[in-house]
């Protein structure tokens, strides 16, 4: 436009410089110009009435309209289909095809819809979040679509708390009681917490592959990850290790020595091993008498009682602890099948310890001409515990010319702190009879003399004492149990069904006591004890007596709770 401006000015110099001559045309009086305005040149008007139309006249010369050769212009210059605004249309820059009304907008900071914006709603803007705390993280809640950042914002959303810096996706979770890294949970796997482990089997012990990370203790979690199965839970450091084919106590080893194969015979495991070591007896019927020496080892029938059975000498004591054993001494796992004396056929404890679990002792027969006391078991000034055994058709049978005395057709106890838990005591029967002197006779299942006895879940039935004699006094009692002599017994959960004692005498007097239970000179405490179908009978030539067809006791103290005693019957009677 100033070009052509400059031509015009200089063309109104020249016709104003140069007169006419009579041979030139008269000038038009119209003062105006042909191309003034955009457009004045292809309009197809004469604008300045001179006779010359658009790019005809000169008043056009350099005109946008008309090209140097004078043909028409090209109003749309980049092909988009608008036309240049120049022209009359309203394509904001002509000379790029992506420019022009309906562009999507994009951000390249141009109008590129010929809108007056640049790059506003463009389709290629990113999304911001305001960022109140500065942190860097923004809250998910303030979307913000932009080509850049504005002030205040950031591209990172997901701050759960944008008012405090200290917290955000990127926080190191701490134990404060608040979600420091956003993650909905509170003080998880803290940096500052304690290192817990998964307890799932409740032993006390964790599983070191279940770490835990907690300001304080989860349910079910310990700070021990020692548990070698944490899903046995009798598996754990320091358990007691047993013959079940499992490490036990999670030192990496299986069981213990075995018999056979580390060792031939179960006396030679016992010499072999030191205090504290298990022996594992495979299954089978093993020929021996075993003595502890001392040793506080554990000897288990690595099948149980019902696949393993020890068959001592006649005559003598199957299991010996005499030597200063303490009840570390084990022996579990076994039938003792065998074995006869006049004290302890089966196990003989003497000045020791010694625990028994899962033993079963059937049919042994304590047999002597003077004295039985504990046909099966005898324990003096020892310590005894049994747990989960039997003790079925054992007998104590005494028949002399002198007089006699069967104490305890099971067990005798003297002296000795015993206890016994899940215990049965079946059909035992103490018989005694003296053709020369007085019979005494008492427990056809129990005896014990200043002894400290506990029992727990204890069975009694069907035990029986028998006692006979020509010519001499005879006395027995308690049938199943007899305690005295300062002993000092607890009987809990103790049951007694069918127990018996019988009397019977020529020409003597006969006395039969507690057809059940006999305490002398003791003390008891009973609870949750029952005594049912118990009989006690006498008969003599001469006097009967029967006392307590259940339960005798005399110069004692004795405390009942929740005791019970049915269908018991006490008799006597003189034939003379």
């Amino acid at each position: 436009m100033r070009t052509s401006a400059l031509r015009t000015v200089l063309a109104t110099i020249l016709l104003a410089a140069v007169a006419c001559t009579p041979d030139e045309p008269k000038p038009d009086d119209d003062p105006r110009v042909e191309g003034t305005e955009p457009g004045d040149c292809s309009d197809g008007a004469d604008n300045d009435n001179d006779g010359l139309f658009d790019c005809e006249d000169d008043g056009c010369a350099g005109a946008p309209d008309c090209l140097d050769t004078g043909t028409p212009p090209d109003t749309d210059a980049d092909n988009d289909g608008y036309d240049d605004v120049a022209f009359g249309g309203d394509d904001c820059d002509d000379s790029n095809g992506a420019v022009y009304p309906g562009a999507l907008e994009t951000c390249n900071e141009l109008d590129d819809d010929c809108d007056g914006e640049v790059d506003e709603d463009a389709t290629d803007a990113e999304t911001f979040y305001v960022d109140a705390d500065n942190d860097g993280y923004g809250d998910p809640n303030t979307r913000v679509e932009a080509c850049s950042a504005p002030s205040g914002a950031t591209a990172t959303p997901g701050d759960c708390d944008d008012t405090v810096f200290e917290i955000n996706p990127g926080r190191t979770e701490t134990c404060n009681e608040v979600d420091d890294d956003c993650n909905d949970l509170i003080d998880d796997n803290p940096a500052d917490g304690l290192t817990w482990y998964a307890d799932r089997d409740g032993d006390g012990f964790g599983d070191a592959d279940t770490p835990i990370e907690a300001c304080e203790q989860p349910t079910d979690a310990v700070d021990d990850d020692q548990d070698c199965d944490d899903t046995n839970e009798a598996v754990f450091p320091g358990a007691v290790e047993v013959c079940n084919e499992l490490d036990d106590d999670c030192d990496d080893l299986t069981d213990g020595w075995m018999v056979p194969g580390d060792f031939d015979t179960i006396q030679e495991g016992i010499e072999g091993a030191s205090a504290g070591e298990l022996i594992c007896v495979e299954a089978g019927r093993w020929s021996e008498n075993l003595d502890f020496r001392g040793k506080d080892v554990r000897v288990e029938g690595l099948r149980g009682s019902a696949l393993t059975t020890l068959l001592p000498t006649w005559g003598t004591p199957g299991v010996l602890a005499n030597k200063g054993e303490t009840t570390a001494a084990v022996f579990s796992g076994f039938t003792i099948d065998g074995g006869s004396t006049e004290s302890g056929g089966a196990v003989l404890v003497d000045g020791s310890g010694l625990t028994l679990q899962d033993i079963v002792c059937e049919s042994m027969k304590g047999e002597w001409t003077e004295s039985i006391r504990g046909g099966v078991v005898s324990v003096v000034d020892g310590e005894l515990v049994v747990s989960e055994s039997r003790f079925e058709d054992n007998g104590a049978d005494f028949g002399g010319r002198s007089a006699g005395e069967v104490l305890g057709a099971v067990m005798y106890l003297e002296g000795s702190t015993v206890a016994l838990s899940e215990v049965e005591f079946i059909g035992n029967a103490a018989y005694g009879y003296a053709s020369g002197g007085t019979m005494t006779s008492f427990g056809g299942a129990v005896y014990g003399t200043g002894s400290t006895v506990t029992m727990e879940q204890v069975d009694f039935r069907e035990n029986t004492v028998t006692v006979g004699s020509d010519g001499y006094s005879e006395s027995a009692g308690g049938g199943a149990a007899a305690f005295v002599s300062g002993s000092n017994v607890t009987l809990t959960d103790v049951h007694f069904e069918g127990s018996a004692v019988k009397c019977g005498a020529t020409l003597t007097p006969c006395t039969s006591r507690g057809g059940a239970l006999y305490i002398d000179d003791s003390t008891a405490a009973l609870e949750r004890v029952t005594m049912t179908e118990s009989i006690i009978y006498g008969e003599s030539s001469t006097t009967s007596t029967a006392y307590g067809g259940a339960f005798y006791a005399s110069s004692s103290t004795i405390t009942l709770n929740q005791v019970a005693a049915t269908d018991n019957t006490a008799s006597g009677r003189a034939t003379a």
